[in-house]
């Protein structure tokens, strides 16, 4: 094969993968709605407090149970 064929098919490649890209981008572009930026922020408060909320639910427990039985 000679190096101005080699050169061609990788021309080829790289062309396929920007348009499989752009077809990507596009894809992605058209996913994100009007609440794409709300549903992400809520996403990471959601992830941030989810293992905090159970702990802070079970420490309220435990007050209220200790308030209950000293009362």
């Amino acid at each position: 094969m000679s190096r101005f064929a080699s050169q061609k098919l990788s021309s080829d490649a790289i062309g396929r993968d920007a348009a499989q890209m752009a077809a990507h981008m596009l894809q992605c572009k058209a996913a994100r709605g009007d609440w794409f930026g709300l549903a992400g922020a809520l996403q990471r408060v959601s992830v941030a407090t989810a293992g905090r909320l159970v702990t802070v639910a079970c420490l309220g427990a435990l007050l209220l149970a200790a308030l209950a039985a000293f009362r």
